[in-house]
């Protein structure tokens, strides 16, 4: 809820914190290393996706410099099947108890979405190194170490779908038009495919999702992986944060509304 309001500036509603209470867990567990404690707080399930909430405290964070890990590594027991995955760590800012707040998002495509959905799955993370203003002219390390967790998500909670019509999409930077299909909308993804005409250059789009209240929330990630005869791409986005369906007021899509009733 506190990722919500950092990004929107708008309160969540009751309704939209009981999805995300129904799609979340308390995971609560913390490592610490020379008086610098890294906690995994909860984690959120979707479809084809999960987030994992991390806080680090014992260090003294300032909200001028941006925060991030060296490394992270993370691996999943079982794995999806011929699946193509990927994850991030990104920095949100510093909670009410001076902690630093990241949100970790994982997401994979071109598997059976029934791989992870009922049953449960050991997650392994591994964090090493805490920089200031990392990846600029400058970093700085405030620590080097290791974080080591190993946790269960349990994946048999329920999410909402929606289908959406096929669309003419816009693609960034050009004015051609790529005809998408299989358009599925999740509480923490959005879903679709198209035919590839160049493997070389394939089409991007802008997508957000436009809540009732007006909030505007994009994507945190995504990922794409062929169909078995190799004429169409499936996509798989993640949204920053998740949403609750019935407060959507529209998704745009390469310059096309396609409105949520």
């Amino acid at each position: 809820e506190d990722q919500w309001e950092l990004i929107t500036g708008n309160s969540m509603t009751i309704d939209h914190s009981a999805v995300i209470d129904h799609l979340s867990q308390d995971i609560g567990i913390s490592k610490t290393v020379d008086d610098v404690t890294v906690t995994v707080d909860s984690a959120t399930a979707g479809r084809d996706c999960f987030y994992v909430l991390v806080r680090v405290d014992g260090l003294e964070f300032k909200s001028k410099h941006g925060y991030d890990f060296r490394d992270v590594s993370l691996t999943l027991n079982p794995t999806p099947d011929s699946a193509l995955t990927g994850y991030g760590m990104e920095y949100w800012g510093i909670d009410d108890d001076k902690r630093a707040v990241f949100l970790l998002d994982y997401s994979y495509s071109g598997a059976e979405y029934l791989d992870l959905i009922s049953q449960n799955i050991q997650v392994d993370l591994s964090l090493e190194d805490i920089l200031q203003d990392g990846h600029t002219d400058k970093t700085k390390t405030l620590k080097e170490a290791s974080w080591y967790f190993s946790f269960i998500l349990d994946y048999q909670k329920a999410f909402d779908t929606m289908t959406l019509p096929d669309i003419n999409a816009t693609q960034d930077g050009s004015d051609k038009i790529t005809k998408l299909t299989n358009i599925e909308l999740t509480n923490t993804g959005i879903h679709y495919q198209y035919v590839m005409d160049d493997m070389d250059n394939l089409p991007s789009f802008e997508i957000r999702a436009i809540m009732k209240n007006r909030a505007s929330i994009d994507l945190a990630s995504g990922i794409g992986t062929p169909t078995d005869d190799n004429k169409e791409m499936v996509m798989s986005y993640v949204w920053r944060v998740p949403i609750k369906i019935n407060e959507l007021d529209y998704i745009q899509i390469g310059g096309q509304q396609i409105t949520v009733k």
